[in-house]
């Protein structure tokens, strides 16, 4: 029963998996590398899954080629496009992340690791996309540019490098 002395048991989620096949070894070595992830991910995949941060991330992509460095995003928006349309199309209920049940968040944060660039346990789109969640906000198209050229400037990279450097001493 679920009342034990008198007491209501709590509620919990259990996500069982029943395979159809075994893992390809490779996806297995990947998600075990990024597995560290899993617990940080929500609140970035929250907030590029919503309906304004879909139409922000279309003109992004349209104001990609006029940038100084026009390819310096196109991998990690394209990533986040990617997200962004199985957050709409691949759920059993498309809706943004926030909205998605229990099980389809979980298969949406192994899509999230399992597409997109990645250089042993670190997820490169997962953290330019850091940048994209940034650019949300800009005002204007125009701002939009000049805060994606800063930040695409190699300067901006030697900057943060010598400051997280001086950080770890």
């Amino acid at each position: 029963s679920r009342e034990e002395r008198g007491k209501p048991q709590e509620a919990y989620y259990h996500w069982t998996v029943f395979p159809s096949e075994v893992t390809r070894s490779d996806a297995a070595l990947r998600m075990e590398r990024l597995k560290n992830y899993l617990p940080q991910m929500d609140t970035r995949l929250a907030k590029l899954t919503t309906p304004e941060a879909i139409e922000s991330v279309k003109i992004m992509m349209e104001e990609q080629e006029k940038l100084q460095r026009p390819n310096h995003y196109r991998s990690v928006l394209d990533w986040v496009k990617g997200l962004q349309e199985a957050a709409v199309e691949g759920c059993s209920w498309p809706a943004p992340f926030e909205e998605q049940s229990v099980e389809d968040k979980m298969a949406f944060r192994v899509n999230a690791l399992m597409t997109g660039r990645v250089q042993g346990s670190t997820h490169l789109d997962f953290h330019q996309a850091e940048n994209i969640v940034d650019f949300l906000t800009e005002p204007s198209r125009e701002a939009l540019r000049a805060t994606m050229d800063q930040r695409s400037d190699p300067a901006y990279y030697q900057i943060s490098q010598f400051n997280r450097r001086l950080v770890e001493a």
